[in-house]
């Protein structure tokens, strides 16, 4: 029996949004608690795109839930002002 496909709409992530590189210290503390936020609503994504099947066509099947999920991360994004 073949598994079923799992979609490929996880958005990979990194070292440095998930504070385990030094550099995240030379953010301010603001930017650094704006960015552990996005790490969560990414966390927050990919955990249910995971639970998502796959359509005939290889197509995601999403629901509400994902999309509002896709809104929030553009949320966070738009909101995270870099600062010299």
């Amino acid at each position: 029996m073949v598994e079923p496909k799992k979609p490929d709409a996880v958005i990979p992530s990194s070292a440095l949004l998930r504070g385990e590189r030094t550099e995240i210290a030379l953010l301010g503390t603001e930017i650094q608690d704006e960015v552990a936020a996005l790490a969560a609503c990414l966390d927050r994504y990919n955990a249910h795109a995971q639970t998502r099947g796959v359509s005939v066509d290889g197509g995601i099947l999403a629901d509400q839930r994902l999309l509002d999920l896709v809104d929030e991360l553009i949320e966070y994004a738009n909101g995270i002002e870099l600062r010299l």
